[in-house]
């Protein structure tokens, strides 16, 4: 039986990332990544792109208080699914559920092994989050590539969730682990890119990309801060402008009364318009009930629907 080693997100990161005091990292770059989200509009306003942070996990972070790691500021997470064809993240179920309604956005990211094919570990995974996690999240599936391959093992598994999800998955690698890929990569712009460059507020980036819409800017984040039973846990940045297309829309305002009023009429009907041949009668309200009006036309008053004023008071 051949044991196979499970790894997460940054896993193979270590010798080509180093560590904080090789790096110049100071602790002024934390406090500078972590910009209070009073001033978000204003920099919008002002044409500068905002940051927001998060994180990402497998079980290697033990478990996971997801509201501690959304008190500290956490809006989004990636969560560990699987690996090759073979490994299912054995916290990966738990992740998704109890952060579901905590953390805003969520989603899932696959460890790319050198084997099967590429189409064939994006099956496992899609299959995986469809029939035993029961939740894809609200981000796009992820791609974790930190082993040498050939381009073309991405890319089947890059095309096959494209043709299963509708979307390019995130690829996650570096300037680094994407300079071992060998072969055509050009078509990878297709995909957004989530960047691993630890302790820099700049990251650098492969080609064929131009931009990142995430940045895993340390693998040291205090896991107790941030929600993890491990000593560590890596910590994210994501562009407000890509995050924010993941969203739910805003709730509609409140409407506001304009008014209270009293139905004085044994019979007023409510109809679906006023004034109008084509109002249908949907409803009656009773003498005696009061009202809030939130809107008036002419002779009419919309309650729950629109009723003559003249039955009112």
């Amino acid at each position: 039986m051949m044991f196979e080693i499970e790894y997460s997100m940054g896993s193979l990161m270590l010798y080509e990332q180093g560590e904080p005091g090789r790096r110049g990292f100071s602790p002024g770059i934390i406090k500078s990544l972590q910009l209070s989200p009073t001033f978000k509009p204003l920099l919008a306003a002002l044409g500068l792109t905002t940051i927001s942070n998060g994180v990402d996990v497998s079980k290697w972070q033990e478990y996971m208080t997801w509201t501690t790691t959304r008190d500290a500021g956490a809006i989004f997470a990636y969560m560990k699914m699987t690996q090759g064809n073979v490994i299912k993240d054995s916290d990966a179920i738990e992740n998704m559920r109890n952060s579901k309604g905590v953390i805003k956005l969520r989603g899932g990211y696959h460890f790319l092994n050198s084997t099967p094919s590429g189409s064939a570990q994006a099956d496992y995974m899609i299959n995986f989050m469809r029939d035993e996690v029961g939740d894809f999240g609200e981000l796009p599936i992820c791609l974790d590539v930190e082993i040498a391959c050939d381009a073309s093992l991405v890319k089947s598994f890059c095309y096959r969730v494209l043709e299963r999800m509708g979307y390019f998955p995130l690829i996650y690698t570096s300037v680094g682990k994407w300079g071992q890929i060998t072969g055509v990569k050009s078509w990878a712009v297709n995909c957004p890119l989530y960047v691993a460059h630890w302790y820099v507020t700049n990251p650098s980036i492969p080609a064929p990309w131009t931009t990142w819409v995430l940045h895993q800017w340390t693998n040291k984040g205090v896991g107790s801060q941030w929600g993890a039973d491990s000593t560590y846990i890596d910590l994210d940045r994501g562009k407000d402008e890509w995050l924010d297309r993941y969203l739910p829309p805003p709730l509609p305002p409140a409407i506001v009364p304009l008014k209270q009023v009293v139905v004085t009429a044994t019979d007023a009907p409510l109809v679906s318009q006023p004034d109008s041949p084509e109002g249908v009668k949907i409803g009656a309200v009773k003498l005696g009930d009061t009202l809030p009006v939130v809107e008036t036309y002419g002779d009419w008053q919309r309650v729950e629907a629109w009723m003559l004023r003249e039955d009112t008071t």
